[in-house]
């Protein structure tokens, strides 16, 4: 999507004129947060956002940007922060939930992150990124059984999902059930996946019956 950072200053100039006379204004800080934002002044946005929660402090959406922000500046245990105040004022925030999850899997705490996108699920059902990366997140924890049921809600939800389709394959094999792995490896490798297409070739070497996919 391209910015129209001539327009989006000009609702920046409007918004620091309105608080000038308004200055108690919370929704005028988050307004002015989101267009710094929107063109990438990060720390700047930052500063609105704050100030717009110190004004109300249950201001949700100031907060979710507050982690995006920090989250965009490398800060991620102040983004965790950020976003756990998010669900404290709304439970039901998907995006918080869903981000929290990515960034505690990459901070390596799998166990907080499998809770997080198992609430996320719970809230949007239909997103089949979420149902992998819950799948992701038991499978490298060796639980092959419910990894298998998120990713089989990943490619009921997304068909075309190749990587589900993959990790589904190796989950399969991980509980010896061949057959429905070869099924899942084709499936992924007509959709492209190069790791099912050189895992194939070692199952074949198996003499394992390849099923066609439907």
């Amino acid at each position: 999507m391209v910015v129209d950072k001539k327009k989006i200053e000009d609702e920046i100039k409007l918004y620091e004129n309105l608080i000038r006379t308004n200055s108690n204004n919370p929704n005028l800080w988050y307004l002015l947060g989101c267009a710094r934002y929107e063109i990438g002044d990060i720390t700047i946005a930052i500063e609105a956002f704050e100030r717009s929660i110190e004004i109300d402090p249950k201001n949700a959406s100031a907060w979710y940007y507050i982690a995006l922000a920090r989250e965009d500046l490398g800060s991620l245990k102040d983004a965790i922060d950020a976003y756990e105040n998010v669900l404290k004022i709304d439970p039901t925030h998907y995006y918080a939930w869903y981000n929290l999850g990515n960034i505690l899997m990459n901070t390596g705490d799998i166990v907080a992150a499998e809770e997080a996108y198992e609430k996320a699920a719970k809230i949007n059902k239909n997103d089949a990124s979420v149902w992998h990366n819950l799948g992701y997140s038991r499978h490298i924890q060796g639980k092959m059984r419910e990894a298998m049921e998120a990713y089989l809600e990943t490619v009921k939800t997304d068909p075309n999902h190749s990587k589900s389709w993959n990790n589904l394959g190796i989950v399969y094999v991980s509980l010896e059930q061949a057959e429905k792995a070869m099924f899942c490896f084709i499936k992924s490798a007509n959709l492209g996946n190069s790791d099912a297409k050189r895992t194939l070739s070692q199952l074949k070497e198996k003499n394992i019956r390849p099923l066609d996919p439907r």
